[in-house]
């Protein structure tokens, strides 16, 4: 399926926003080793889904 009209404005949808980043980094322990990091980069559909549940969830 093609939708011409969100053509243009998919890159902006789908486009990540960086908010937090933990860089991984490596914890050797000698009989295991662990590597933790952590980010959180959403894009704008995922914004707007988390906008709704919260109207929606104080709605009801």
């Amino acid at each position: 399926m093609n939708v011409d009209a969100l053509a243009g404005l998919m890159p902006y949808l789908v486009a990540t926003y960086p908010v937090f980043d933990v860089q991984p980094f490596t914890i050797n322990l000698y009989v295991i080793q662990l590597t933790l990091g952590l980010a959180f980069a959403p894009n704008l559909m995922s914004i707007l889904g988390i906008v709704l549940a919260i109207v929606l969830f104080r709605r009801y």
